[in-house]
């Protein structure tokens, strides 16, 4: 129909100004995606680093390991988890065990000031055929090794790091509308997390 149209209006070029509308109105559409899609990454990417969420890290990064389990623990049950902790020693390389469904999962937290090495990936995997899980994950609030990384991949061991860990403290803050904040939440426990 936009054809005709064209035709009737130019009638000698009609092609040339059909073709050249097309190339016009696809471009205006190409650059308002792009611009939308600037502005998304933007916003994003100014909730991703801003003040609370750096703060909020900051003190995960100077908790104890004990503390960073219950910050872990609470994150784990707000997605749906049953979570149980393992002993403070004799755990097997496991510090949490998650049950939902049919899946198992063993959970090696790690609450370091630097990135996490394969040690931390060798520990979760004898944890697994201790408790027979059919799942491995290790949390951390730094990143991996490439070394970690390879042998997690080899073994199917699911990495989740300082980015993954800021994500789930969103979606935990996000589905706390009618409930207090996660700092409200673990400062309930007998450890005092929260100065």
């Amino acid at each position: 129909m936009l054809y005709y149209c064209v035709v009737c209006l130019f009638p000698t070029d009609g092609i040339i100004y059909l073709s050249f509308l097309l190339f016009f109105l696809y471009s205006v559409i190409y650059l308002a995606f792009l611009v939308i899609k600037i502005i998304l990454n933007k916003s994003n990417n100014l909730s991703y680093n801003s003040i609370q969420w750096n703060d909020l890290m900051e003190e995960i990064d100077s908790m104890s390991g004990i503390q960073f389990k219950t910050v872990l623990s609470h994150l784990l049950r707000n997605e749906g988890y049953d979570v149980k902790r393992t002993p403070k020693s004799g755990d097997y390389g496991a510090d949490l065990i998650l049950r939902k469904g049919l899946d198992v999962i063993v959970v090696q937290a790690k609450r370091y000031s630097n990135n996490i090495g394969i040690s931390a990936v060798n520990e979760i995997i004898g944890a697994s055929g201790y408790y027979k899980a059919n799942k491995k994950w290790v949390i951390t609030n730094q990143f991996y090794t490439n070394a970690a990384i390879v042998q997690a991949h080899k073994n199917k061991v699911k990495l989740l790091d300082r980015d993954d860990l800021i994500l789930m403290l969103r979606h935990y803050n996000k589905n706390s509308i009618k409930r207090k904040p996660i700092r409200k939440d673990i400062s309930k426990e007998k450890t005092n997390l929260w100065r």
